[in-house]
């Protein structure tokens, strides 16, 4: 039996008793429960999301399908910290920041400051994490940081931290990066994360 009819079947059974169905999904690096739901209605929140360049702009591109209210802000329209303006963050519940190293720390200095929930995806600034991080619990603010947000990157860094314990033994390892022909940063976020 495929597991989509597996699901139905369960989700038939559950619905004729009159519970919510739940599912664990096991893999073999790892296991997922979540609940089925059959609609659900979405908050829709007010977003900054600075920098346009791929993943900035992807990330606009889907919260703007998602009908969340949203600005975007090149490097152009946030020079000298104009869009992180306190004035201008009146309103916003959340910035993704995508930009760039040299003036990340200022987006989120500004961003925190002004009490601002922020997801940063930009890299290249791990000196300062430290300072950031309490910052941010100064402020009280939520605050999430990764280089890279892709599932299966994620998935890959466990991967990775698992097999690390081979390196104990006398063996060797190595990365081999390829990106498209754009790429800002070498090596990326990801392959010194």
């Amino acid at each position: 039996m495929q597991v989509t009819e597996l699901w139905k079947a369960r989700a038939n059974l559950a619905s004729e008793r009159g519970s919510n169905p739940v599912f664990t999904v096991s893999l073999p690096l790892c296991s997922f429960v979540f609940p089925v739901v059959k609609s659900f209605e979405v908050a829709r929140m007010n977003l900054l999301v600075l920098g346009r360049g791929k993943t900035g702009s992807q990330v606009a591109e889907v919260a703007a399908e998602r009908k969340h209210h949203l600005q975007v802000a090149s490097s152009r329209d946030n020079l000298n910290g104009a869009a992180v303006d306190p004035e201008k963050l009146r309103g916003i519940d959340v910035v993704l920041d995508f930009t760039a190293p040299h003036c990340v720390l200022q987006n989120i200095e500004a961003c925190v400051k002004a009490g601002k929930n922020m997801v940063v995806g930009t890299t290249g600034w791990d000196d300062d994490l430290d300072r950031i991080k309490t910052l941010v619990a100064q402020q009280g603010t939520g605050y999430v940081y990764a280089a890279n947000f892709s599932v299966g990157v994620n998935l890959f860094f466990e991967v990775a931290r698992t097999a690390a314990a081979a390196l104990r033994h006398d063996y060797s390892g190595q990365i081999f990066e390829r990106h498209h022909a754009h790429k800002k940063d070498a090596p990326s976020g990801t392959a010194i994360a």
